[in-house]
């Protein structure tokens, strides 16, 4: 058990250094509603406003292919 435990543990610590050296690099928040509040670099848009009007097409009611009943 303990030697599963000791070959996995280097993979987590390496993503949370990942995400705190590339991720949170240079950003500065309150909360998680305050950082989803701030404007995306490369869209420059709130994400909460842009993901709110996503919307699923609908999926059709004709098989995708011929079936036999």
């Amino acid at each position: 058990m303990l030697s599963i435990q000791a070959e996995t543990k280097g993979k987590i610590e390496n993503t949370t250094k990942y995400v705190r050296n590339n991720f949170w690099a240079g950003r500065s928040f309150e909360s998680l509603s305050d950082i989803n509040a701030q404007v995306h670099g490369t869209t420059h848009e709130i994400p909460l406003e842009r993901l709110k009007d996503e919307k699923l097409n609908p999926l059709s009611t004709v098989p995708a292919y011929m079936t036999r009943k």
